[in-house]
């Protein structure tokens, strides 16, 4: 399994920072607010819950953050605001307890809020989930 990790940015408005998990079957858990309605809202909505999205893969997510550093500073462009600053492997004896958990909770169109939906929040409740089964393991 692989942690990725974007440092927030503290120059630039609105950069959260970032973090997503890529399992080793190719799983890809990255939990973002959708463009149109995080663009289209106010803050308080942000915090409430607004329409989500995920990526369904590692270069899917970098391609889109080029696209869109390209778009917005061009003349600026820097390679850190899209390839995360840190990639931690760990290793893990089964994935799949995290692998449903994923395709349960993408099923029920989850809303992305800034305090306790984000995406550190959604990789947070999928390492629970691992953590859990281990524990089950364990325990006698």
């Amino acid at each position: 399994m692989k942690f990725y990790y974007w440092k927030a940015d503290p120059k630039r408005t609105k950069s959260y920072g970032h973090v997503a998990i890529e399992l080793d079957n190719g799983t890809y858990i990255s939990f973002w607010p959708d463009v149109k309605h995080f663009r289209a809202t106010n803050v308080a909505n942000r915090i409430t819950g607004i329409k989500s999205m995920c990526f369904p893969s590692f270069k899917d997510e970098v391609q889109k953050l080029l696209t869109d550093a390209e778009k917005k500073e061009p003349e600026k462009y820097q390679w850190k605001m899209v390839y995360p600053d840190d990639v931690i492997l760990i290793m893990t004896m089964n994935e799949k307890a995290i692998q449903d958990w994923f395709v349960n909770f993408k099923n029920t169109d989850p809303k992305w809020t800034l305090l306790t939906q984000s995406c550190s929040n959604v990789s947070f409740q999928s390492f629970k989930v691992y953590l859990h089964n281990i524990q089950k393991v364990v325990d006698p």
